[in-house]
């Protein structure tokens, strides 16, 4: 049985100019003392820094991105602070966690962990989810629960999941926010993946010993990527970045037809989407699906390559078994 995989995974992220650094103070809510090791950054990006003993950061902005900042530690609920709140001089105060780890865990159902484990692994981290290069560090910490009323797999984790990429030479801190795998079951009762959703932010940092071949990898990983056409959309230089589009069994090098650019600013354009599905094709090789099942069919880009509203839009095939572990940072720049 083989179903068209969708996969929805999104940055809480919008891109605008603004040039300056980010500095501020985290506190405990209750106490007002400063909070040490802390982590303030932007969804999605390599920017961020760790609160000293008083409770201080600095985020350069060096790319001009913006996006919601997110401050986070352990035993302490995680802040999201949208762009319009954003200011150069912060206080932050954080209040303690109340997740409830003791309830969760009593809920047994009939699949083992292991099970469990080895879907949500493939799921999230994709196609390279059992080599040694790339690791979640402390995934002892999941909370794995199986729903056979539903046939669904959640996971959920009281702390950021600790993500080491030797692959692309990249540290994933990844707070989940919600994961839900939808399971069909088939022939002799066999399960089968029908939807994959997760919602979650995200900071990279690089390893330390970055090489050469992690630069080479990260190219790989951002050709044909819902990134690389995301971008290519922006800038309309479809044919020089490889992407054709497919429809009725033609192929066309402009998508005029199927995706028209509706308005244009600086900070995003804004598309309306023609048909309910068209097909992506890079390379002339590997073939994606864009869709859109709700009756309004625009959306916006920014030159970054996001996408809003990021639940809106759904890619299948190719650009779907993209995972965390070949996922880039919105700042991520090709180099040639």
């Amino acid at each position: 049985m083989k179903n068209l995989l969708f996969l929805l995974f999104s940055y809480f992220v919008s891109f605008i100019s603004f040039g300056q650094n980010i500095t501020g103070f985290v506190y405990d809510a209750k106490t007002k003392n400063p909070i040490e090791s802390a982590t303030a950054y932007f969804d999605g990006t390599t920017m961020g820094d760790a609160t000293d003993e008083n409770g201080y950061f600095e985020i350069p902005n060096a790319f001009s991105v913006e996006s919601v900042m997110i401050i986070s530690i352990l035993g302490y609920e995680t802040q999201y602070i949208p762009f319009e709140n954003i200011q150069k001089e912060m206080k932050i105060y954080l209040n303690e966690s109340s997740f409830d780890l003791e309830e969760v865990s009593l809920d047994a159902d009939n699949m083992s962990r292991e099970e469990k484990m080895k879907y949500f692994k493939k799921e999230f981290l994709g196609k390279n989810f059992e080599s040694s290069s790339l690791q979640i560090l402390n995934e002892k910490k999941i909370i794995l629960r199986y729903f056979s009323e539903d046939n669904t797999i959640s996971a959920s984790c009281p702390e950021a999941l600790v993500i080491k990429n030797d692959i692309l030479g990249y540290n994933i801190s990844y707070n989940l926010i919600s994961f839900d795998i939808q399971l069909e079951n088939g022939y002799k009762g066999k399960k089968y993946i029908k939807s994959v959703l997760f919602t979650g932010t995200s900071y990279f940092s690089n390893i330390e010993n970055l090489k050469k071949k992690h630069l080479k990898k990260r190219k790989k990983a951002y050709l044909g990527s819902r990134l690389h056409f995301l971008r290519s959309l922006v800038r309309g230089d479809f044919v020089e970045h490889k992407f054709n589009f497919i429809h009725n069994g033609f192929t066309f090098k402009n998508p005029e037809n199927f995706i028209q650019k509706k308005q244009q600013t600086e900070e995003a354009t804004i598309f309306e989407l023609q048909e309910k599905r068209i097909a992506i094709l890079y390379n002339n090789d590997k073939q994606s699906v864009l869709e859109i099942r709700e009756k309004d069919k625009t959306f916006s880009v920014d030159s970054f390559g996001n996408i809003s509203p990021p639940n809106k839009v759904l890619f299948g095939g190719e650009m779907s078994f993209k995972r965390i572990g070949e996922m880039l940072p919105l700042d991520y720049q090709l180099e040639n």
